[in-house]
């Protein structure tokens, strides 16, 4: 339970980190999720983008427009998963999960960022923590510490996805 509680509260760097990404230059810089597991999954190599103004005022109005709602409904979340594992509370965890489900759900049919690459990045972390939350509602309700901490690397890898989105989203913005 301690690994779930410090790998989960991990997790919330990559959501505040993309979240002061699109909050504009006086924000902090990015916040590093820790290390993502082996991966099969390809993902986009990096394309030199010169800065374009239309791209980063597309960006910046996906967040404002309601990514930004998207991504404090996680951040929110997690810091309740993070709560409840604190105090190894099983229902706590369940319900943080249960709500984690569905707030991913709203994340994934929100509007795609109108960057692909970043858009990749985005959709992989929200596949990640689908995973993750549906593992977790589970391994809570039967205690089950092994999909707890299945549930918990999956969550971990969705954030390592979290922060190539936030670090291609401060490539466009700068």
């Amino acid at each position: 339970m301690e690994r779930l509680k410090i790998r989960l509260a991990t997790v919330l760097c990559g959501a505040f980190a993309l979240g002061a990404a699109l909050a504009g230059p006086a924000s902090a810089g990015p916040i590093s999720a820790g290390p993502a597991s082996a991966d099969p999954v390809a993902t986009p190599s990096p394309s030199p983008s010169p800065y374009d103004p239309a791209l980063a005022a597309a960006v910046v109005d996906w967040f404002t427009d309601g990514g930004n709602t998207q991504l404090s409904a996680l951040q929110t979340d997690f810091e309740a998963i993070a709560t409840a594992a604190d105090s190894t509370d099983l229902p706590g965890i369940q319900s943080g999960c249960t709500t984690l489900v569905t707030d991913v759900d709203k994340a994934q049919h929100y509007d795609p960022l109108p960057d692909g690459q970043a858009q990749h990045y985005w959709s992989a972390a929200l596949d990640r923590y689908a995973k993750g939350a549906a593992d977790c509602v589970k391994g809570a309700e039967n205690v089950d510490g092994n999909l707890l901490l299945k549930a918990n690397d999956e969550i971990m890898r969705g954030s390592a996805e979290l922060t190539k989105a936030t670090e291609r989203v401060q490539d466009i913005l700068d």
